[in-house]
Protein backbone atom coordinates (compact mmCIF):
# COMPACT_ATOMS: atom_id res chain seq x y z
CA UNK A 1 0.00 0.00 0.00
CA UNK A 2 0.97 3.58 -0.69
CA UNK A 3 0.86 6.58 1.16
CA UNK A 4 0.00 10.04 -0.06
CA UNK A 5 0.15 13.58 2.02
CA UNK A 6 -2.62 16.27 1.28
CA UNK A 7 -2.03 19.65 2.92
CA UNK A 8 -5.54 21.36 3.53
CA UNK A 9 -6.24 24.38 5.38
CA UNK A 10 -7.97 24.52 8.44
CA UNK A 11 -11.23 26.05 7.39
CA UNK A 12 -11.67 23.12 4.97
CA UNK A 13 -10.53 20.58 7.12
CA UNK A 14 -13.46 21.95 9.52
CA UNK A 15 -16.15 22.04 6.34
CA UNK A 16 -15.28 18.59 5.40
CA UNK A 17 -15.89 17.52 9.01
CA UNK A 18 -12.29 15.62 9.30
CA UNK A 19 -11.28 14.74 12.74
CA UNK A 20 -8.13 13.02 11.86
CA UNK A 21 -5.30 13.71 9.85
CA UNK A 22 -4.72 9.77 8.92
CA UNK A 23 -7.62 8.22 6.52
CA UNK A 24 -8.31 5.68 3.92
CA UNK A 25 -8.78 6.64 0.74
CA UNK A 26 -12.40 4.79 1.10
CA UNK A 27 -12.92 7.34 4.02
CA UNK A 28 -11.82 10.09 1.72
CA UNK A 29 -13.85 9.84 -0.67
CA UNK A 30 -16.95 9.26 1.31
CA UNK A 31 -16.22 12.97 3.53
CA UNK A 32 -15.72 14.52 0.07
CA UNK A 33 -19.00 13.02 -2.09
CA UNK A 34 -20.91 14.08 0.96
CA UNK A 35 -19.54 17.28 1.19
CA UNK A 36 -20.21 17.65 -2.66
CA UNK A 37 -23.79 15.90 -2.72
CA UNK A 38 -24.42 19.09 0.35
CA UNK A 39 -23.21 22.13 -1.88
CA UNK A 40 -25.15 20.43 -4.74
CA UNK A 41 -28.61 20.40 -2.28
CA UNK A 42 -27.53 23.71 -1.46
CA UNK A 43 -27.95 25.02 -4.87
CA UNK A 44 -30.66 22.93 -5.69
CA UNK A 45 -32.57 24.74 -2.55
CA UNK A 46 -31.56 28.09 -3.71
CA UNK A 47 -33.35 27.54 -7.03
CA UNK A 48 -36.63 26.41 -5.69
CA UNK A 49 -36.53 29.52 -3.60
CA UNK A 50 -35.23 31.89 -6.37
CA UNK A 51 -38.66 30.35 -8.36
CA UNK A 52 -41.17 30.74 -5.66
CA UNK A 53 -41.06 26.99 -5.15
CA UNK A 54 -41.60 27.20 -1.31
CA UNK A 55 -44.81 28.68 -2.02
CA UNK A 56 -46.42 25.80 -3.50
CA UNK A 57 -47.57 23.06 -1.05
CA UNK A 58 -47.50 19.21 -2.36
CA UNK A 59 -50.50 18.97 -3.99
CA UNK A 60 -50.23 21.97 -6.46
CA UNK A 61 -46.43 20.67 -7.08
CA UNK A 62 -48.18 17.05 -8.00
CA UNK A 63 -50.24 19.11 -10.18
CA UNK A 64 -47.62 20.54 -11.74
CA UNK A 65 -45.80 17.62 -12.23
CA UNK A 66 -48.88 15.66 -13.68
CA UNK A 67 -49.44 18.33 -16.47
CA UNK A 68 -46.03 18.19 -17.97
CA UNK A 69 -46.41 14.42 -18.14
CA UNK A 70 -49.95 14.64 -19.76
CA UNK A 71 -48.30 17.25 -22.03
CA UNK A 72 -45.49 15.25 -22.75
CA UNK A 73 -47.33 12.12 -23.37
CA UNK A 74 -49.91 14.16 -25.62
CA UNK A 75 -46.74 15.23 -27.81
CA UNK A 76 -45.64 11.86 -28.04
CA UNK A 77 -49.29 10.85 -29.43
CA UNK A 78 -49.05 13.45 -32.65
Amino acid sequence: MRTISISIDESDFDKFGFVTGNLSFAELVVIVEKELSRQKLEKCINKIRNHGLPDLTMEEITAEVEAVRAERHARNRE
